[in-house]
């Protein structure tokens, strides 16, 4: 009897429930069935798009919609139950020594940094660096440059060793071949040789070519259907972490230099207030996290914000909780303000010490319904940026425009990956996140909805940052503004594009941003 495919009609939504498409999903279960799946399909019926949690809060991430073309059929392809293809074969192909020097680990590609946190440290072994959140598939979260905080390692995607995915390839008849590639850089891990005699086991094609590497990783999903990667992982550790409490007249004119360390990162209060040291001032909380060497598994952070939600009446139920706070929020600014900053006052007061997996765990994005923007700029920049952040504050109160949630401020090696926001530079980001159900004070905006207060906060922070730094670059997967033009002004966006004509030669991988970016002929 044939397998069963898992597939189906299915209305996908990003995690904030925000998106939606009218889709099929395919859930396949081998990399061979994902394989038969694809090649039922001729290339100028199917649109079809990886996804992984649907984290990302942008187009980028939307399916293709059955209505907006009815000669396509919009596919996404879940990949959470899809293990790895051939897995203990693979570890032949590597160049010998390799593995064990370079601590290589494969992966596939539905898997969650939260389980690959366990089965790395099964392993002895830990990201390098890591996100404040860990429910995104690891496909996801390279796609769009995820970064972690502080010096020690560029964003996620240069911890990539390789990548393999299916895709269309345009054969030498013009016709389009479906084919399963690993793509490395020039020197890569893989031993061509060994790789090549077991192609008839594995029937991968390498491409070990820099342009193609370093477009494809970051590749938004526009490059093919990922199957696994292979991370350059380190040793299990633990960090040490130590908070403090500064006026941000205070902080700042130590940095950038004090910032230039393996881990730091600091939030700014949106306003000033007399919480905290030094009177009626901006504050912010500086975090810096020392290395040890691992002592187990460890215990999750303790911590004073999740804690402080927690103990709220509507803690089991994210949207009457963010409802909640954000009705506050909108209505007290400054009281929310002063709490954000008591707690503040709070975190300095507890000692966080544990592994890696858990201290780099900061998010509160499973108590709380959030939107943000993120921009990315020169490492140099950060005082300009933050006092421009300010500043757009100050004016977004008098129109009762109130920006209600800290901002963070994060730093990061510069990435080789061409579209990547750190790429080619030391890199400072920040971000502004805003709760859902936020709404106008007072002033013109008062009577608009809570979708059109975030995206009119948002948008103007987003303006902001692109006064105060020209060569300002917006997180992918995070709510941006982005145009054809902000594409064309990474320096390797050429070269990027190229391998998207090459890698997407006929459209099965394009959404609405890939037209709306007028990527495709």
């Amino acid at each position: 009897m044939p397998e069963q495919l898992d597939s189906g009609p299915w209305l996908w939504e990003d995690w904030l429930g925000q998106q939606d498409a009218l889709t099929t999903y395919f859930r396949p279960k081998s990399v061979a069935q994902l394989r038969a799946f694809m090649g039922m399909f001729s290339t100028d019926r199917l649109r079809i798009r990886g996804i992984g949690a649907g984290h990302s809060t942008t187009p980028v991430a939307r399916p293709w919609r059955r209505s907006d073309d009815a000669r396509r059929a919009g596919i996404v392809v879940r990949p959470d139950a899809m293990p790895l293809h051939l897995p203990d074969a693979a570890e032949a192909w590597w160049k010998p020594g390799v593995l064990a020097a370079e601590r290589l680990f494969r992966v596939e590609a539905g898997a969650t940094i939260e389980t690959l946190n366990q089965r790395f440290f099964d392993h002895g072994l830990a990201f390098p660096n890591l996100g404040s959140y860990d429910a995104q598939t690891i496909s996801g979260a390279i796609a769009t440059g995820t970064h972690g905080t502080g010096m020690a390692t560029a964003p996620l995607c240069d911890l990539v060793a390789s990548i393999e995915l299916l895709t269309f390839l345009e054969g030498a008849n013009g016709k389009a071949e479906l084919t399963h590639v690993r793509v490395e850089p020039k020197g890569g891990p893989t031993d061509r040789a060994k790789f090549d005699a077991a192609s008839a086991t594995h029937g991968m094609v390498l491409i070990d070519e820099d342009d193609a590497f370093y477009s494809c990783v970051v590749g938004l999903g526009f490059f093919g259907i990922v199957t696994a990667v292979t991370l350059r992982l380190t040793d299990a550790f633990w960090l040490d972490e130590t908070q403090q409490l500064l006026e941000w007249e205070t902080l700042s004119p130590q940095l950038p230099a004090l910032a230039d360390q393996d881990w730091l990162d600091f939030l700014v209060s949106t306003r000033p207030t007399v919480s905290g040291p030094g009177g009626l001032r901006y504050k912010c909380l500086v975090t810096t996290r020392k290395r040890e060497p691992s002592l187990g598994w460890g215990n999750p952070r303790d911590d004073a914000r999740r804690d402080r939600l927690l103990a709220k009446p509507q803690s089991d139920d994210r949207v009457k909780l963010t409802k909640q706070l954000s009705s506050t929020a909108s209505r007290h600014p400054r009281l929310a303000n002063f709490f954000a900053v008591e707690t503040f006052e709070e975190e300095v007061k507890r000692k966080h010490r544990s592994a890696s997996h858990h201290i780099f765990r900061t998010s509160i994005g499973d108590l709380v319904l959030a939107s943000s923007a993120e921009v990315s700029l020169p490492f140099d920049d950060v005082v300009t940026a933050v006092e421009a952040i300010l500043a757009n504050n100050a004016i977004l109160d008098a129109e009762g425009l109130h920006h209600t949630s800290p901002f963070g401020v994060r730093f990061s090696k510069a990435s080789k990956h061409y579209l990547s926001m750190a790429y080619g530079r030391r890199t400072c980001t920040i971000e502004a996140p805003l709760l859902l159900y936020t709404k106008a004070g007072h002033g013109p905006h008062q009577n608009e909805s809570s979708e059109q207060v975030v995206s009119e906060i948002l948008k103007r922070f987003t303006d902001a940052m692109r006064a105060a730094c020209p060569t300002a670059r917006f997180h992918h997967g995070q709510r941006n503004w982005n145009t054809r033009a902000d594409l064309e002004a990474y320096p390797k966006f050429a070269a990027w594009k190229t391998q998207y004509e090459r890698f997407n030669a006929f459209g099965v991988f394009s959404n609405g941003l890939s037209e709306a970016w007028n990527l495709d002929p």
